[in-house]
């Protein structure tokens, strides 16, 4: 009879009714089809946050000479890898990123910056400046970013020393060492220390240390100055002086147009500091992240940078 009843009309329709009532009861009523928190459950929550990733475990390569390997997400500052991140070590013309970022946070960009005698006696040839030429403050970046002038870096120095009160070149340049050091500090780079603006080792002793772990701190706060980065995005680029004279720079960066979503970089390299990079991109897309590696043997940066993006970049 059970049967037969379920197959008539108004047996249909009792059912056809409650079904309506208890899809409208759990729809005003949700904490009804929520369990109960317990092992293995979690209770809703009106704001989930999404943990993040654990480091990624990657096989190092038996060939990779790095001393230190940090990628981190630049946003939230959580590493992906890392391989003696908070291991000090001399960075060479890394030490360039922070000279740019205090630059660009004392001086306009399209100031007028004097090369001075002081600055070309500085080691290296990037540029081929001469005494009393004219650059802004952005071509000049470019020099120091790209070709990693030394002069240049000079100059931008000696300029916002003389800002902050320094009366002669000596003076203009210890200051400004005074102030990366500041910024250092402010920045929590406790595994930090300069002692010149350009990374150059002096009297056979490296000059600047850090971390790779301290790097990507500086690199979180160069936010404030994109510009920085844009310009070291070109594999060359034209600079002139405001007298019409032209210089060609070539970046140093052999992996600026080789990478998908290329933000930015920074090569250093001395005979004791061995070989270093800062390079950053974007992976997935609106993810910038940055990649330091230090202490790397000559001519090995971009294979062993190539190599660990190309075993993550699938797994971030």
């Amino acid at each position: 009879w059970y049967s037969r009843f379920l197959n008539t009309p108004e047996a249909k329709n009792m059912i056809k009714t409650f079904s309506i009532f208890v899809t409208l009861a759990f729809s005003i009523f949700p904490s009804l089809v929520a369990p109960e928190a317990g092992p293995g459950t979690l209770a809703p929550k009106k704001e989930e946050q999404k943990s993040e990733k654990a480091e990624l475990r990657i096989v190092r390569d038996e060939s990779a000479t790095a001393h230190s390997v940090v990628v981190s997400d630049i946003n939230r500052g959580t590493r992906a890898i890392s391989y003696n991140a908070d291991m000090p070590l001399p960075i060479a013309s890394v030490s360039k990123i922070m000279t740019g970022y205090i630059v660009l946070k004392n001086l306009p960009k399209d100031k007028e910056i004097s090369v001075s005698a002081g600055a070309i006696e500085t080691e290296g040839l990037a540029g081929d400046f001469a005494v009393g030429e004219r650059f802004t403050v952005k071509d000049l970046l470019r020099a120091a970013m790209m070709s990693s002038s030394n002069d240049a870096a000079m100059a931008l120095a000696e300029a916002v020393g003389e800002k902050i009160g320094g009366q002669n070149y000596a003076q203009k340049i210890s200051l400004f060492v005074e102030e990366m050091n500041n910024q250092a500090r402010a920045l929590g780079m406790t595994r930090t220390v300069f002692k010149n603006p350009t990374g150059l080792d002096e009297d056979y002793t490296a000059s600047n240390y850090s971390s790779a772990d301290d790097l990507v701190l500086l690199t979180r706060a160069t936010r404030s100055t994109p510009v920085l980065w844009e310009i070291t995005r070109e594999d060359e680029a034209d600079i002139y002086s405001l007298s019409g004279s032209a210089r060609k720079l070539k970046n140093l960066n052999l992996l600026a147009s080789h990478i998908p979503l290329f933000l930015g970089g920074k090569t250093g390299s001395t005979d004791i500091a061995g070989e270093s990079l800062v390079l950053l991109f974007e992976y997935p897309l609106g993810n910038p992240r940055v990649l330091v590696l230090l202490g790397v043997d000559t001519g090995r940066r971009f294979v062993e940078a190539e190599e660990l993006l190309r075993q993550i970049m699938p797994v971030l």
